[in-house]
C-alpha cells in the first residue's frame, strides 16, 4: 500500500489518478497498522518525498463530494469517512479543511434517529453504521447523543429477518459487507453481546461459501 502512495500524498493503482475515497480507505488501513496519517509520506530511497496522506485528504476534501452518487448534494458518508481519518490522526474534528465534521453529521438524523445519505432523505443502514463508527471516539455530548440515536435505530429498524444487514434498510437482501460493518458499529456503541450481534454473526456463518 505504501508503495502506491504518490508525491501528492494520495493513493492510486499504477497509471491512475488518486481519488479522495480510495486514498481515505488506504489511509485507514495503514492507520490500523499503527501509522498516523500525518506521518505517512512517500519515500524514495528512504527519504521522505512529497506530502502526507493527511495533507492530501484535507487538500482534496471537496473532491470527495463529487465522487459520491449524491452529488451535487453532500453525501453524509463523505463527512463520516473523513471523520474516521481525523479520529486516527488525533486532529480537531471540528476543523478539517475548514469543515466541522461532527456538526455536519449530527445535524442530519431523521425523525427516527437514523442517518440519511442526504439531508431529509431516507434513513439508511450504511450511513448509520459509519456515523456510529466515526462519532464514537468523539467524547462530546452532541456526538454521544447522535451515536445513541443511530444505534437505537439500527437495533430497531436496520436488521433483516435473517439477522443480516444491507446498505439501505430492511426489505432488501442482506449483505456480508454491511453485516460485518454493522457488527463493528454495534461494538463501538457498546452493544456487543446483544441478540442483534448474535443474529448478525449467525448470518455471516450462513453466507460463507464452502
Amino acid at each position: 500500500l505504501q508503495e502506491h502512495q504518490q508525491e501528492s500524498g494520495g493513493y492510486a493503482d499504477n497509471g491512475k489518478k488518486p481519488t479522495q475515497s480510495i486514498s481515505a480507505w488506504v489511509t485507514l488501513a495503514l492507520a490500523a497498522a499503527g501509522i498516523n496519517p500525518q506521518d505517512q509520506i512517500r519515500t524514495v530511497n528512504g527519504v521522505p518525498c512529497g506530502h502526507s496522506a493527511f495533507e492530501f485528504l484535507a487538500g482534496h476534501f471537496a473532491e470527495g463530494f463529487r465522487e459520491e452518487i449524491a452529488w451535487p448534494q453532500a453525501g453524509t458518508t463523505a463527512f463520516e469517512r473523513e471523520l474516521l481519518i481525523v479520529d486516527t490522526a488525533g486532529t480537531d474534528p471540528h476543523d478539517f479543511a475548514g469543515n466541522d465534521l461532527v456538526a455536519e453529521i449530527i445535524a442530519r438524523p431523521g425523525a427516527d434517529g437514523g442517518l440519511p445519505y442526504v439531508p431529509g432523505g431516507e434513513e439508511q443502514v450504511n450511513d448509520a453504521v459509519f456515523g456510529i463508527l466515526a462519532l464514537a471516539p468523539v467524547k462530546e455530548a452532541g456526538a454521544e447523543a447522535a451515536v445513541q440515536r443511530a444505534t437505537a435505530w439500527l437495533l430497531a429498524q436496520g436488521q433483516d429477518a435473517d439477522g443480516g444487514y444491507n446498505w439501505r434498510s430492511t426489505g432488501m437482501s442482506s449483505e456480508s459487507d454491511l453485516t460485518g460493518a454493522a457488527i463493528e458499529a454495534l461494538v463501538a456503541a457498546g452493544e456487543n453481546g446483544t441478540e442483534a450481534e448474535a443474529g448478525a454473526l449467525a448470518f455471516l456463518h450462513t453466507a460463507q461459501r464452502p
